[in-house]
């Protein structure tokens, strides 16, 4: 079972953030509205939806410290989370992308700094469809949410970069 401390959360939320920052180095603005990193998604459409997640994050440990209870995606699923936010996305612009990607961040580890390690081991219902009955761990929606989705989209950045040079 992996470590669930907020010390040990923290840190890979930070990791990840760095491998984030490390995959989009060097990337100009163009890059931002032209790549397709991820289905049909740009670079900057990514950036949106990766803070979405960050601050749908930040309230839920807001609502826990708060109500004792996951905040609500206002979506039945994370599809159609995803499928909101995405249409939401495309009408924002590039610095307002970044705006508030470094703002949800920023939330978010202000958030993370006043929960306790109890607190991310307290079960809730699943936060990703409303017709699941499984319960999971505060820690594990913050390991899926945060820190594997930052990773898992700086590994679409890489692999957009690899193939771009590629084909030069």
């Amino acid at each position: 079972m992996a470590n669930n401390s907020r010390e040990t959360l923290t840190q890979e939320i930070q990791n990840a953030r760095q491998q984030w920052d490390e995959a989009v180095a060097g990337l100009d603005d163009q890059d931002y509205l032209t790549a397709e990193i991820s289905r049909g998604w740009t670079l900057k459409d990514v950036l949106a939806h990766l803070a979405a997640y960050l601050d749908l994050n930040a309230r839920h440990l807001r609502a826990v410290k708060k109500r004792k209870k996951l905040a609500s995606m206002r979506a039945r699923n994370w599809y159609q989370f995803n499928k909101r936010e995405a249409a939401r996305n495309k009408k924002i612009a590039l610095k307002d992308a970044r705006k508030s990607f470094e703002h949800s961040y920023k939330d978010l580890l202000n958030e993370m700094a006043g929960i306790t390690d109890e607190q991310l081991q307290e079960k809730f219902p699943s936060p990703w469809a409303r017709q699941e009955t499984r319960t999971v761990r505060l820690a594990t929606v913050l390991r899926g949410d945060v820190s594997s989705h930052l990773r898992e989209h700086a590994r679409d950045v890489v692999k957009w970069r690899t193939n771009r040079h590629a084909a030069k």
